[in-house]
């Protein structure tokens, strides 16, 4: 009835001459998209009308492409039908905290020693600054590297997110000097009443700081009651332990959504195994 009720949102990629349907980096979410639940009321099992929908873009995207690996985003409860139409789904997690909540009960809310880092980072001294987009993919880069790892995302895609133009309305970015270095930056992108953690990073020698716990914690109480719209901070992720032990410290609510992975031929099954032996 010209009226748009669904789609899936993805990166089109051709490896070997073969189509590929990935999420693209400094993404919170992406893959297929249905209207969004009206606020207050339960989600569950799909009607029949979204389960059509899902089915209809799930044949025509199997059509399109030999290799998917997507991410919904969180509010997609039921993916059945996906199963169905031949996808491997695993579930994700990922971590929300309730922004409508006043900053008293958010601050008495974090773990004690969360609520430390934070009182450390205000005693380190800590300058707010906004560096340049060259200086801060710096630092991002370096978070790989310290690991022995290669930064997967190119700097004009850092910089795009961080500092372009077409993300300017939905973009929050808070960054801090130590001692007159950048020592710990935040980038969130907002979109309807949610803040999304999109990028962040802090250096090794402004650990001790309390930085980047102190980072979230101004975050938190900034949209505190919901004060700027916004009723949902999202951690984007809790599927590393070491990272998720971190944001644990929030007292976030866990959250599950689901990662979906399909091949088709030879080939495109060929490139799936190569890339579960690149993720080893």
């Amino acid at each position: 009835g010209e009226r748009l009720v669904g789609g899936c949102a993805v990166l089109e990629r051709r490896r070997a001459g073969i189509p590929m349907a990935v999420m693209p980096l400094l993404t919170p979410y992406g893959g297929y998209l249905l209207p969004p639940v009206p606020e207050g009321e339960r989600s569950g099992p799909l009607g029949s009308r979204e389960r059509d929908i899902l089915t209809a873009l799930a044949g025509w995207m199997g059509e399109r492409f030999r290799r998917e690996s997507l991410v919904t985003a969180p509010g997609l409860t039921d993916p059945r039908c996906l199963a169905e139409a031949g996808y491997r789904v695993t579930p994700r997690f990922t971590f929300e905290i309730d922004l409508r909540l006043p900053e008293g009960e958010l601050w008495d809310r974090l773990d004690g020693h969360v609520r430390r880092q934070v009182k450390k980072g205000e005693r380190a001294g800590l300058e707010l600054c906004r560096p340049s987009a060259e200086e801060a993919y710096g630092l991002f880069r370096r978070t790989f590297e310290r690991r022995g790892g290669r930064c997967p995302v190119p700097q004009a895609l850092f910089e795009a997110v961080y500092a372009g133009e077409v993300l300017e309305p939905f973009r929050e970015v808070t960054a801090v000097h130590h001692e007159g270095r950048l020592a710990s930056l935040l980038v969130l992108l907002r979109f309807g009443a949610t803040l999304y953690y999109a990028a962040a990073s802090t250096a090794p020698e402004a650990m001790a700081t309390g930085a980047s716990s102190w980072l979230i914690w101004q975050t938190l109480a900034r949209h505190a009651g919901g004060t700027h719209g916004c009723t949902t901070f999202d951690f984007v992720g809790a599927n590393i332990p070491s990272i998720a032990r971190f944001k644990e410290g929030f007292n976030p609510a866990l959250v599950t959504h689901w990662r979906l992975e399909r091949t088709r031929g030879l080939l495109g099954r060929a490139l799936n195994a190569a890339a579960g032996l690149r993720a080893r």
